[in-house]
Formats: C-alpha cells, sequence, structure tokens
C-alpha cells in the first residue's frame, strides 16, 4: 500500500506528517462484529478510516433469480448458509440483531436453526431486520466520525465504508444490491450522514 496504508510487516516510511501506522497520522480499517455498532464510543479516533462495515443480507428481489422459495427461502436454510463467507457470521448477525430487536423465538434456538427449513415470510423478516440494522450501524459510525472532525484528538479527515455493490447475491457489507438492482438501507442512510450538511447528536454523561 501507500504511506498511509496499515498493513502487517515490514516497515513503512515517515514523512514529515507522521507515522502512518499511528491513528493520529495515518488511516485505520475498522471491523468490530462483536461490540454495539449503535454505540458511539464504540468508534476509535482516527485521522482517516479507509474501511468499515457491516453486513446485511440481499434484497429479495436480487437473491429471488437465483433460489427456490419452498427450499432456499428461511434465514438459516443450507443457500444461506452458503451465501455467508465469513466465518461466524450469522452467529455475529444474530447477536447484533439482539441488541436492538425482539426476535423470533426460531432465531435464536439452536435446533430450529439447525434444522434450517424453508419459511418464506420469516425470511422476509430476515433480510428487513438485517438491512436496516446495517443502516444503523452506518448511519451511527459515519456521524459518529463525522463530528469527530472537530475532536483535536482526532481530526477526523474522512471516511470510507467497505462496500458499495456485490459481484453475487448473498451476505455482504454492499449498500447497492447485486446488479444494480437497488439501493439497500444503509445507502440512504450513508447518503444522509454524508450530506453537506448533516444533524447528528451526541449524549455526553454528566460529570
Amino acid at each position: 500500500g501507500g504511506n498511509g496504508t496499515p498493513g502487517p510487516g515490514g516497515a513503512l516510511p515517515l514523512r514529515r506528517w507522521g507515522d502512518p501506522q499511528d491513528p493520529r497520522y495515518g488511516d485505520i480499517h475498522f471491523y468490530n462484529y462483536t461490540g454495539d455498532c449503535m454505540d458511539p464510543n464504540m468508534y476509535p479516533r482516527a485521522k482517516m478510516v479507509t474501511e468499515f462495515g457491516f453486513q446485511s443480507f440481499a434484497s429479495l428481489g436480487a437473491v429471488a433469480p437465483y433460489s427456490e422459495p419452498g427450499v432456499d427461502w428461511g434465514p438459516f436454510t443450507h443457500f444461506m448458509r452458503s451465501r455467508q463467507r465469513h466465518d461466524g457470521g450469522e452467529g455475529e448477525l444474530l447477536s447484533q440483531l439482539g441488541r436492538h430487536f425482539r426476535l423470533p423465538a426460531k432465531w435464536t434456538d439452536g435446533t430450529a436453526q439447525r434444522a434450517g427449513g424453508a419459511d418464506t415470510r420469516q425470511f422476509a423478516h430476515w433480510i428487513y431486520l438485517t438491512q436496516v440494522h446495517q443502516a444503523m450501524c452506518y448511519r451511527t459510525a459515519l456521524s459518529t466520525w463525522r463530528r469527530l472532525r472537530g475532536d483535536p484528538r482526532a481530526l477526523t479527515a474522512g471516511v470510507l465504508y467497505w462496500q458499495l455493490n456485490d459481484v453475487w447475491p448473498g451476505y455482504s457489507w454492499s449498500s447497492v444490491d447485486f446488479g444494480g438492482r437497488g439501493w439497500k438501507p444503509a445507502h440512504s442512510a450513508a447518503a444522509r450522514a454524508y450530506a453537506d450538511v448533516a444533524l447528528s447528536t451526541d449524549v455526553t454523561p454528566a460529570a
């Protein structure tokens, strides 16, 4: 990578703007799937965030041409699991969703999960919640780092999320569905967060 790109091994050259491995001068890639993505305190102070993201599942219209309703359409079917390329991603999503939503018992029951039966109604609910959750995470992250632009300990100058679009319909960090079929809620959230003028709030506990 370039002078400001973090990476393992090898000393990167120093420039007069400071050590690129130091968040105060270089940039960071940030992924945290176990913390609460809607807690602003989870996000590190950094000069530049060149990569971060949270997963959701593809919209029904994007996945329908590649799946069978009576066989594949369920939160925990073999089809769904074959579309998850992030180890432990399903469990992480369930844990994240459980922080902020009341989930159906079927989703948290280990036996029901292993059975993995098709359920079109539950499938639609699963897609909806993963996408709404992703949008809420992106909104919190982008708003937090944007506010940190005025924090002298950070002076965050920019944020890029991973990723814009998909190479196939499945679980991913994208904000646009496979084939450009449409925006996920996260894309609308990002557009609002990146607006020229945006309002966000932060609650500071009393001393």
